[in-house]
C-alpha cells in the first residue's frame, strides 16, 4: 500500500524526491530492482540535496549490480560536495578503492548518537559490498552489526534486518 501512496504523491508532484526515494527503497526490497533503479536514478538527478542524490546514486548502483548489470559509471566519481566523509568513503568502497577500515574511520564523530547513525549506515553498506562480492558470511557479520546499532529510525537498519532474513531463508 505504501508503494501506491508514494506513486500517488509522485503523480501530484513529479520531482518529489522523498517519495521517489522511499518508493525505490520499497521496490528494492520487494525484489523489483528494475523499478527501484528508475526511482533512484530520478532522485540522483533531481534537486533533493547533495547527500540524498549521493545515496540515491549508490542505491541506483546496487539496484543494477544486484541484477548482474555492470554500472560502474554510476560510482566512478564521487558527487560534488560529498567527496569527504562517510558517503565519499562508501563510493570509494564500491569502487574497491578503500576497505572497511577506511569506511569505519569515517564514522568517527564526537557526538555519540551521530556516530551510532554513521556506524549503522557504514555496516549496512559494508554488508552490501560483501554481498556483491559473493561473501554472504561476511555480509551477515556486517548486517548484524548494523542491526546491533539499534538505530531503528534509519532505512539502513530496517534494510539490514530484511537482508539478514533473506540470507537466512535462502540457506
Amino acid at each position: 500500500m505504501a508503494i501506491a501512496d508514494y506513486t500517488d504523491v509522485i503523480g501530484l508532484v513529479q520531482d518529489h524526491t522523498d517519495a521517489r526515494f522511499s518508493r525505490g527503497f520499497l521496490q528494492f526490497y520487494r525484489g523489483r530492482l528494475d523499478l527501484a533503479a528508475i526511482d533512484f536514478e530520478a532522485v540522483s538527478i533531481l534537486d533533493g540535496g547533495r547527500e540524498m542524490r549521493g545515496y540515491a546514486k549508490i542505491w541506483h548502483y546496487l539496484s543494477l549490480a544486484r541484477r548482474g548489470i555492470e554500472a560502474f559509471e554510476l560510482i566512478a566519481t564521487v558527487p560534488d560536495g560529498v567527496e569527504v566523509g562517510l558517503l565519499g568513503e562508501i563510493f570509494r568502497l564500491f569502487r574497491n578503492d578503500v576497505g572497511a577500515v577506511d569506511v569505519l574511520r569515517a564514522t568517527k564523530v564526537t557526538d555519540a548518537e551521530a556516530r551510532r547513525r554513521n556506524e549503522c549506515i557504514a555496516y549496512f553498506f559494508l554488508g552490501q559490498h560483501r554481498l556483491l562480492h559473493g561473501d554472504p558470511k561476511g555480509a551477515t557479520a556486517y548486517l548484524n552489526k548494523a542491526v546491533d546499532t539499534n538505530v531503528t529510525t534509519l532505512r539502513q537498519w530496517g534494510a539490514a534486518k530484511r537482508e539478514l532474513w533473506a540470507l537466512h531463508v535462502g540457506q
